[in-house]
């Protein structure tokens, strides 16, 4: 087991995909693919851009053992899906919310009241 001590997202998968281009180094694999979503990551790592610098010494490693690889980075970030709210779903929102904070006014009022 590997454990990474990280301090955000793209430091997580940074150091995922160094991690992995060890592994495959050490089984002397020529051919890999690297199955992520995070195409921000992705992108340092083919262009070694990165202001943070957890994250560009972790790329900085990968890069080193993915310039020993024939390396496809794989799986495309899912389609979003489209999001949409109908007039009555929105109205038996607010009904719902509004009879809520009624009743809290109400009590709220009765213990004011005592």
């Amino acid at each position: 087991m590997v454990e990474l001590k990280v301090s955000s997202a793209l430091a997580t998968e940074a150091g995922t995909i160094r991690v992995a281009c060890s592994m495959a180094a050490k089984r002397e694999a020529k051919d890999i693919i690297i199955e992520t979503d995070c195409q921000p990551v992705v992108k340092m790592l083919n262009s070694g851009l990165s202001s943070d610098w957890e994250i560009r010494v972790q790329l900085e490693d990968a890069k080193a053992f993915v310039d020993n690889f024939n390396v496809s980075f794989g799986r495309p970030p899912p389609p979003l899906p489209d999001l949409y709210l109908s007039e009555e779903a929105a109205n038996q929102i607010l009904v719902f919310i509004h009879s809520h904070v009624n009743a809290l006014l109400s009590t709220s009022k009765d213990i004011a009241l005592g």
